[in-house]
């Protein structure tokens, strides 16, 4: 079987050697140390699902002519990452606005009905800015315009807590108030902690 890293031969494994799965996870470990992440697997020409690959790991995947690795330089990927999330963390503010604007008019349905994804986004933004953090090794606790990644998501976890506690006991003033005054106003600090982590970036990037 033929293994290629985009596109590059990167070895030959014969019968019994070894398998796919740990091929896989050594390739993935040393690209990673060489600053590049694994972004697409393809098999034999087809790009392997979520699904595909958890098969692949366990061992389930048959054999196949040809595993190819591509993969993009870490730290630009964070970037693009990071960019994303500004863009989501737009979205955010837009939802919650709308929410506040909803439960202001006595809609509390619609309002229920608009908050439901915006917490979504708040929980993918929180996956993803902690998977950049992994990826170019910061450390959750350290501090990024006076607050960290850790902070922020705990902030967050709180936050929809207390979210959640007023929905249940259909107190909705405090519901509004929660909304209003400190789940809205934490989108600002979120903005200038992945600005101020972008940044970094680059300055790294540079050096």
């Amino acid at each position: 079987m033929r293994v290629l890293v985009d596109g590059k031969e990167a070895r030959e494994l014969v019968p019994g050697e070894q398998s796919l799965a740990q091929v896989y996870r050594e390739l993935v470990g040393r690209l990673f140390l060489e600053g590049r992440t694994v972004v697409a697997v393809v098999l034999d020409g087809q790009a392997v699902t979520d699904e595909e690959l958890t098969k692949l790991l366990d061992g389930e995947r048959a054999p196949c002519e040809t595993m190819e690795l591509r993969t993009l330089d870490t730290v630009e990927l964070s970037r693009e990452t990071l960019t994303e999330v500004l863009k989501h963390l737009e979205r955010l503010r837009d939802g919650l606005e709308l929410t506040i604007d909803h439960l202001g008019r006595g809609e509390r349905a619609m309002a229920l009905a608009a908050l439901r994804p915006t917490l979504e986004v708040w929980l993918a933004i929180c996956e993803a800015v902690q998977k950049v953090c992994v990826l170019v090794h910061v450390d959750l606790t350290t501090k990024m315009d006076d607050r960290s990644v850790g902070e922020l998501q705990q902030s967050v976890i709180d936050t929809l807590g207390d979210v959640q506690g007023a929905i249940e006991q259909e107190d909705w003033a405090a519901f509004a108030e929660v909304l209003a005054h400190k789940l809205l106003p934490s989108v600002e600090p979120w903005e200038a902690l992945v600005i101020s982590l972008r940044d970094r970036l680059e300055t790294d990037q540079k050096t």
